[in-house]
């Protein structure tokens, strides 16, 4: 499940507190199920196991008991919706913790303003320039578009936006580029003569431009390219054919290898039959060849085809786009752009976990009614007779008083609530002595460092000197 407005901080928050409350639920209707599952034994049958009424039991401690009882505690079904309950707990809460983060979507954005493309005109340059902020903005974009799993290619607009991420609904399409054959050549040999040479088997058109690295009498780094157009005031679509030189050093034969592009961008053809190809090209030479290298002294990029066919997107959108990036969208027209949403990911795990629990959740609320309801349909007197049932440590804390004062002769119920004039301690002498609880007031002074059986002894010495 995926969360567009709900960080993933905020998200884990609210899940977790969903687990926690509902599972803290889940435990305690389990244990009143398990009680009354209890009397319902004992209103049949007159009695239960003792192990039936130790409650709910968390975590560790169901373990602790198994050894010392051999017997299940809360039956086996009681200890198999234990385990359950405290498996869940620690399952639910690591899922959360570690399975819901966020991630990257497609989704739409907001564009504002950046370049817009034109691709009907009249467009205010006759060969895009290369030296603004628009060639810089829209080479970014190509890279920006590749780097979140996009293709480069001539975009409707661009803008800054480093989620950009287009779809077919922002392309206009792409100028596509193949490379042929190396050919090599002797250390030093002129440009001019590699650039003839190619012309002549047809890998160049006539019109050139290039550029090189000069080292003394040889070069490195070399580019040429040109385009089919017969001159700029042609007024049709044309290819362009290109040469880089693949060594790095000046002093190895120079190795080139051949290029060729045509345009894939139906509705861009309106732009680029408008521009001067010729003069285009030869002002977007030094562009094209930083894009061939890595740097002085470097090979040939791995991707020579991919890298000009950015060059001639981005001299396309320039020419458009009218070398402005303030533009927005004209009205009625898309004002959104394809991008990378940070969303919040629920995995189905997670999901699958929060129905289950609340699938326990309301199966354990039908059981409590279900034994609530048995046990409100059974005699009444009965039902008082096992109202005081203990299910937790408290409740055995009230029977073990009931039972020392049924050994003294007097029948007493104890509330939970009077545990606290109760003690635990030792009583008799010698071989005689043993553990016990007692009333406070009956305990030996020495063996009850309590501050209330304290009080209580100084009121009777007060009351004893009154008299």
């Amino acid at each position: 499940m995926i969360f567009y407005t709900i960080s993933p901080g905020n998200a884990r928050l609210v899940l977790r507190i969903y687990f926690i409350a509902v599972l803290a639920s889940v435990a305690w209707l389990s244990g009143k199920v398990l009680t009354n599952r209890a009397r319902l034994h004992i209103i049949r049958r007159d009695n239960t196991h003792v192990p039936r009424l130790f409650g709910w039991i968390q975590g560790p401690s169901l373990l602790r008991y198994l050894p010392k009882l051999r017997h299940l505690p809360g039956g086996k079904t009681g200890f198999s919706l234990m385990v359950l309950v405290y498996s869940l707990s620690h399952v639910t809460d690591l899922t959360t913790t570690s399975l819901v983060k966020s991630i990257t979507v497609p989704s739409r954005c907001v564009f504002g303003e950046g370049l817009v493309v034109d691709t009907a005109g009249p467009w205010e340059f006759t060969y895009p320039p290369v030296n603004g902020a628009p060639y810089i903005l829209i080479h970014n974009s190509q890279y920006t578009s590749i780097n979140n799993s996009g293709s480069p290619g001539i975009f409707r607009k661009a803008n800054r936006d480093p989620r950009f991420c287009p779809t077919d609904q922002d392309t206009l399409g792409t100028w596509s580029c193949t490379s042929g054959s190396l050919f090599s050549y002797a250390a030093g040999t002129p440009l001019e003569d590699v650039g003839a040479d190619l012309q002549n088997q047809g890998l160049l058109y006539p019109t050139v431009s290039a550029t090189f690295t000069a080292y003394n009498n040889e070069y490195a780094h070399a580019i040429i390219w040109s385009s089919s157009a017969a001159s700029d005031d042609a007024g049709t679509i044309w290819n362009v054919s290109a040469a880089v030189q693949t060594n790095p050093s000046p002093r190895d034969p120079v190795s080139m290898l051949t290029l060729s592009c045509v345009l894939d961008a139906p509705e861009a053809e309106p732009i680029i039959s408008k521009m001067q190809s010729l003069t285009t090209l030869e002002v977007w030479k030094f562009a094209f060849q930083g894009l061939m290298y890595y740097g002085s002294g470097t090979p040939l990029v791995q991707d020579p085809e991919q890298e000009l066919a950015i060059v001639l997107n981005t001299m396309v959108m320039v020419q458009g786009g009218n070398n402005y990036v303030l533009a927005s969208p004209p009205a009625g027209e898309d004002q959104t752009q394809g991008c990378l949403a940070v969303v919040t990911n629920v995995p189905r795990v997670v999901e699958a976990l929060f129905m289950i629990v609340a699938v326990l959740f309301g199966a354990i609320c039908l059981l409590s009614f279900f034994y609530a309801l048995r046990i409100w349909m059974q005699d009444r007197e009965l039902r008082r007779l096992t109202r005081s049932l203990p299910d937790d440590v408290s409740g055995w804390a009230s029977v073990a008083v009931r039972e020392h004062l049924i050994t003294d002769g007097r029948v007493e119920n104890v509330e939970q609530i009077e545990l606290q004039d109760w003690v635990m301690g030792i009583e008799g002498a010698g071989v005689q002595r043993r553990l016990r609880i007692m009333p406070a007031q009956e305990a030996p002074a020495k063996g009850i460092p309590l501050k209330d059986v304290g009080r209580d002894r100084d009121r009777g010495s007060e009351d004893t000197q009154a008299v």
